[in-house]
């Protein structure tokens, strides 16, 4: 059975019984809890060692926050992890997950289509867009979709290949953990998702303990954004262009 890697916080009892409560129903694959790294206690020493201020410059304009070093680090730890036990395929999933009825039929459907030699991530949980072109059928429902529009790291396979592939990239922590976006443009990792989506998140999920994630956008490039590219080349070229299709999040 695929084994499951949970990313959680040490002091974080409350998220950590929640999970504990669904990975422990009869029939779960095995799992083991990584401690995640809180980026806010990090020393000025231990970020510079984990943490290249400059590339996340270039890559946001700004510095990550704390929380967003914290869990990124969290997500690399699990990949070696992973490497160092010749793990083939594994899942990590983040505290704040919440499994839908259908997640072990649809996990084990999932893992008979990963390649474990690629370096190969598919996305459980919920995606804003996704591209219609090249979706592959899972069952009646759920199909593999190319990401357009993803965030989040609560629910996703990795390969071993894949994971060393970050590892490789990303010596240094440069960029959120979920940029779905960037690790395809790099040509790092190739990202699938699962549509509908098979994992949510808990209530919970809305008090975070790591921080929020950090949205300094000057006005004027939040108004470009919204009105010329959200309101005309995206309507007009790219939606249509890519077969770009939303997906509402109801859990």
């Amino acid at each position: 059975m695929t084994p499951i890697f949970l990313i959680s916080l040490p002091d974080a009892r409350e998220r950590r019984r929640l999970m504990l409560a669904q990975l422990e129903l009869p029939g779960m694959p095995p799992y083991q809890v990584i401690d995640g790294v809180d980026g806010r206690r990090l020393s000025a020493a231990e970020l510079a060692q984990i943490y290249d201020a400059a590339a996340a410059q270039r890559r946001f304009g700004r510095d990550l926050t704390p929380g967003e070093i914290g869990c990124a680090a969290s997500h690399f730890v699990a990949y070696r992890r992973m490497v160092a036990e010749r793990i083939g395929v594994a899942l990590i999933l983040e505290d704040d997950a919440l499994l839908g009825n259908q997640f072990l039929a649809v996990l084990e459907r999932l893992v008979s289509r990963v390649d474990p030699g690629r370096p190969e991530a598919i996305l459980l949980s919920h995606v804003v867009r996704y591209s219609a072109w090249g979706a592959r059928r899972i069952d009646k429902i759920h199909r593999l979709c190319r990401p357009y529009e993803a965030y989040g790291g609560h629910a996703y396979l990795i390969t071993m290949v894949g994971a060393q592939a970050m590892l490789s990239a990303y010596r240094r922590i440069v960029t959120v953990g979920d940029d779905w976006r960037q690790y395809i443009k790099a040509g790092v990792i190739k990202v699938s998702a699962l549509v509908p989506y098979a994992v949510g998140t808990s209530p919970i999920a809305n008090r975070s303990q790591i921080g929020e994630r950090d949205s300094e956008v000057p006005r004027l490039a939040r108004w470009l954004q919204k009105y010329l590219w959200g309101k005309f080349i995206f309507q007009l070229f790219v939606k249509p262009v890519l077969r770009l299709h939303r997906q509402e999040q109801t859990w």
